[in-house]
């Protein structure tokens, strides 16, 4: 834990300095207002994950992008020693003494949780490898055909390569989800409204979604994971909420909004699923058209191109194509480009698996066949929160509507418009509840805190939000009695898989005995013989990539 300790400071630090020196950039002098700690934070993980992607671009990530960021922060804090300075006496100021209490007791909780073995099937499967590979090469040229999962290539894993420390500890650390899981629970529990008197709105909702998201759901045991699926579903819930709050305040500042849509690009590089918040963009874009800020658009347009441009790269170094695993989007003629076959075998077997097909040949079965299976599969509190949304999405065209002709509650329209667009797009894509369950719970915690906002204030909403951020933190504490012990110095390394050896061109290259995993250790490696059969070192050289054997380029995945 102790590990885990040092790694939680140096994450936060670093995020926290990057963060606050972003948001100096973007804010004119005369908007330098205070912001959230959370805030500062996230922005500063988003341009943490942008440093990583391009670091990896040129070289591995390890300990010379650790040594430039190091100096990168002393700088900031040299430049802006001033404000950082006044933003902590004003941070400290007037705080309540049971919030810092509460807090460390919540980190210490996360941080059991976090030092544990890691439990997602995935992180064995392409997780943990895709990780070493950017620790000890960076970006390799048709990885793609190594491993088709390889090609996902979250951003998140960059962002995690960044501060797994391995040539620090001799071991890789896997503590950023449990940094982002206390960031969010802190910004959740610590902002709610309900706490401090007022009425129940639709942030203080969201925000107990998000609690709800962290806490009860599967992600409690997927802490100690380096998976993609907590951070970027967290942060549709996160940008949801802060979203709300400016909506609620009735703040006018449209860079705020602005900077929400930035995350809202690097939640989708990230992962995909979460990539249709970005249409939260359109309300910004057309405010600032409108009132002909050229120098706002310009920035905010160069920093969505600058969170994009290394995710894009990366895609295209790894697989050949711009965005895996859509072949359609197919402009780059390399020689390690994945088969076309494979892209498409791929899309559809994730479709497939979300809707509960998992026999191949029902990969194209139609609406009326799947649907019935896939709802009959959901829990019946899923089941009753399917047909609520339904009939939210009826309210809100007529919603829409009315705020058309009347011009008012754009901001709240956009998130609403938004929020059944992401509900749509992850239903017809992949509707398995792992992937997008947050898009159930949005629409209904829109509308009802709507409703709720009118009604005269009383004690018990404020009664429910305490029994469910308590319960939820008790759920966290419960789980960790299940790993019988807390590892005090290192948190506990990676599953060792078994493995056999195989030849590539005179290289060693790892197939599992069984199954398709082989983990972290046994680096490079592949998930099933076949593929290694059918691909070839581009030079000879394993930093110079892969790709697939001439008469295997137009097959398909048998």
């Amino acid at each position: 834990m102790l590990l885990a300790v040092l790694s939680w400071g140096w994450i936060g630090a670093a995020a926290f300095l990057c963060g606050f020196a972003v948001l100096e950039c973007i804010f004119t002098s005369k908007a330098k207002k205070e912001r959230g700690l959370d805030l500062y934070v996230m922005t500063g993980l988003c341009a943490l994950t942008v440093y990583a992607q391009f670091f990896s671009l040129f070289y591995k990530v390890g300990g010379a992008s650790t040594g430039l960021l190091l100096i990168i922060c002393l700088l900031i804090v040299c430049f802006l020693r001033k404000r950082l300075w006044e933003y902590f006496i004003r941070l400290m100021h007037g705080s309540k003494w049971y919030w810092p209490v509460f807090f460390l007791f919540l980190a210490f909780v996360i941080l059991i949780l976090t030092v544990q073995c890691t439990f997602h099937s995935d992180t064995d499967l392409y997780h943990a490898q895709s990780i070493r590979w950017i620790e000890s090469l960076g970006v390799v040229k048709g990885l793609g055909n190594l491993h088709n999962r390889f090609a996902y290539n979250s951003a998140f894993f960059s962002l995690q390569a960044l501060f797994s420390l391995e040539f620090l500890v001799n071991q890789s650390l896997h503590t950023m989800n449990g940094f982002i899981v206390f960031v969010m629970l802190c910004y959740a529990i610590g902002s709610l409204g309900i706490f401090k008197g007022e009425r129940v709105k639709s942030s203080d909702l969201l925000k107990l979604c998000l609690v709800y998201y962290l806490c009860f759901f599967e992600n409690r045991w997927q802490i100690s994971s380096p998976g993609s699926d907590i951070s970027a579903l967290s942060m549709v819930l996160y940008i949801s909420a802060k979203w709300c709050e400016l909506s609620e305040k009735g703040s006018k500042d449209i860079t705020e909004y602005g900077v929400l849509c930035l995350l809202a690009v690097w939640a989708s590089a990230l992962k995909l699923s979460a990539s249709i918040i970005v249409l939260l963009a359109v309300y910004p874009a057309v405010c600032f058209l409108r009132e002909r800020r050229w120098k706002q658009i310009a920035l905010f347009l160069g920093g969505g191109v600058i969170i994009l441009l290394p995710f894009l790269a990366r895609n295209v170094i790894i697989s050949g194509y711009l965005v895996y695993p859509f072949s359609a989007i197919d402009v780059f003629d390399v020689d390690w480009k994945m088969s076309a076959a494979m892209l498409r075998d791929d899309s559809m077997e994730i479709t497939a698996w979300a809707r509960g097909m998992t026999a191949r040949e029902n990969y194209d079965a139609p609406f009326s066949f799947w649907f019935p299976e896939w709802f009959r599969s959901l829990s019946v509190g899923y089941k009753v929160l399917f047909i609520c949304n339904m009939a939210c999405i009826c309210y809100v065209l007529i919603y829409g509507i009315i705020c058309f002709r009347r011009k008012k509650d754009t901001e709240k329209m956009q998130l609403l418009a938004v929020s059944t667009a992401g509900l749509i797009f992850w239903f017809v894509s992949a509707p398995l509840i792992r992937y997008g369950a947050v898009y159930l719970w949005v629409l209904p915690a829109l509308l009802s805190g709507e409703f709720c906002a009118r009604q005269k204030g009383t004690r018990l909403p404020q009664a429910c939000a305490a029994v469910i951020v308590l319960a939820g933190v008790a759920l966290l504490l419960k789980t960790t009695a299940f790993y019988g012990g807390i590892p005090w110095i290192r948190p506990v390394e990676y599953s060792y898989c078994d493995v056999n050896q195989e030849q590539l061109d005179g290289l060693i290259i790892y197939v599992p005995q069984s199954g398709d995993a082989a983990g972290y250790h046994f680096f490079p490696s592949t998930p099933y013989l076949w593929m290694l059969e059918r691909i070839e070192l581009r030079t000879g050289r394993l930093e110079d990539g892969f790709r697939l054997k001439e008469e295997c380029r137009d097959l398909g995945q048998e």
